[in-house]
């Protein structure tokens, strides 16, 4: 059976199942779409609560004594101590900061993961570690401020060390006489 047009039975089911086949491949790939944003969603919440964890470590650290009520030391090896406390609070920011690095990284693949599509929450992962940089941007001045100080400390604890050094020395000349 031919119809006006001049295409067969045979032909149109042949377009109406190529058709089908097309439709099915479609709607397949709306699925995966679907599946990689939700996964690419999940990335960028993983990268938040790490980025939230990051920000809380930041703000307990400036919060603390070490940096709202600094002390000065009362002898050399209080100043030593101070300054090997403060080593391991900037050893603690170079690790933190560079696992914000990766974070950064990690979220500008998941655009690449995405084929380019951004996730509805790829914005808010973004505006969140622009304000987490600059967050390390300020305990990093911190961190500066308070390691000059420590090292003026450390300078003038020495110097007093030497002064008593040399009074015990005269002293002993002193009391040999």
């Amino acid at each position: 059976m031919t119809f006006s047009r001049g295409c067969s039975s045979q032909e149109i089911s042949e377009k109406w199942a190529d058709l089908c086949k097309r439709e099915t491949n479609y709607e397949d790939e709306i699925t995966r779409t679907m599946i990689m944003m939700r996964q690419a969603n999940q990335v960028i919440s993983g990268i938040m609560s790490h980025a939230k964890h990051y920000k809380q470590w930041i703000d307990s650290l400036l919060a603390s004594e070490y940096f709202t009520k600094p002390s000065d030391s009362v002898s050399l090896s209080q100043a030593e101590a101070a300054c090997t406390q403060h080593e391991l609070y900037e050893d603690s920011y170079e690790k933190y900061r560079l696992k914000l690095g990766m974070l950064q990284k990690n979220l500008e693949n998941v655009t690449k993961y995405t084929r380019g599509i951004m996730p509805s929450t790829f914005g808010d992962g973004k505006n969140t570690l622009a304000d987490l940089e600059s967050d390390f941007s300020k305990l990093r001045s911190s961190l500066a401020s308070r390691k000059a100080a420590l090292q003026a400390d450390l300078l003038n604890q020495r110097a007093l060390d030497a002064q008593r050094l040399e009074f015990a020395k005269r002293a002993e000349e002193f009391t040999s006489w």
